[in-house]
């Protein structure tokens, strides 16, 4: 009797402690919070790049003016997208992931004609062309919601700063005609702000799949200061607003 008793005894701890060991194992496993680390690639669609200037005449004697007329062309270029984060699961059914990220798409030409001379009469018509690149470092706020266990559509708002560097500027007006402006490469460093939806989906243990689409908006990009054969003038190429829809897909990592 004292025998099986003492089994008896003995074995109720044992299970006791595999109880303990598996509500534990539950416990982290379903933690309310988790890393997130999450890269992606996709399409970027720009809208209407360029915009038309004109620098005109100051000095008659030794001034010309130039008007730059742009193509407004939409363009298509490729992007890389990463994400460093946390996710907090505050309901059963909700949770927020809050990040930083980073994106980085290009490159995009501005193109068009430039007429320039002393005067109308006299003016001559050429081409211009030069390109932007675009790297974006905003705070990401997610929210997503949990649909039959698998998937996950959500709401995102980033709000950061971008990194606008036009550069490349080129022009097929002759060498020797000195009086034409020259510009110098310059990064644009501008508030920008990103809004977007999308779903992700489980796919394995602590692995997702991404599918969003994003609008951002860049803020400005413009050249460098303008030159004159050695000499420094005012007024350069600029955009005030470059925007962007972005189609992404991530491939994302719950830790």
């Amino acid at each position: 009797m004292v025998a099986v008793l003492a089994i008896s005894l003995f074995t109720s701890q044992i299970c006791l402690a595999d109880s303990k060991q598996t509500k534990i194992s539950a416990s982290n496993e379903n933690s309310s919070l988790h890393a997130i680390v999450s890269l992606g690639g996709g399409v970027v669609f720009s809208q209407n790049m360029g915009q038309s200037q004109t620098f005109p005449i100051i000095n008659p004697v030794i001034d010309s003016f130039y008007i730059y007329t742009a193509n407004h062309s939409n363009q298509t270029g490729g992007l890389f997208d990463s994400f460093l984060g946390v996710e907090w699961l505050f309901q059963p059914k909700w949770a927020l992931q809050m990040g930083l990220g980073y994106v980085r798409s290009g490159n995009f030409s501005v193109k068009g004609s430039l007429l320039q001379g002393a005067d109308i009469q006299s003016a001559d018509q050429y081409s211009y062309n030069y390109t932007i690149v675009t790297n974006q470092l905003v705070a990401e706020s997610k929210l997503r919601y949990q649909i039959k266990e698998r998937f996950y559509p959500y709401l995102l708002l980033g709000l950061g700063e971008a990194f606008n560097t036009a550069h490349g500027y080129n022009t097929n007006v002759p060498p020797f005609l000195t009086f034409t402006r020259e510009y110098k490469n310059n990064t644009q460093n501008t508030f920008s702000y990103t809004a977007g939806v999308g779903f992700d989906i489980d796919v394995a243990n602590h692995l997702r799949l991404g599918l969003g689409y994003r609008f951002a908006d860049l803020g400005t990009a413009q050249l460098g200061r303008a030159m004159i054969d050695t000499s420094s003038v005012s007024g350069t190429l600029s955009q005030a607003h470059l925007q962007m829809n972005e189609v992404i897909a991530q491939l994302i990592f719950v830790i």
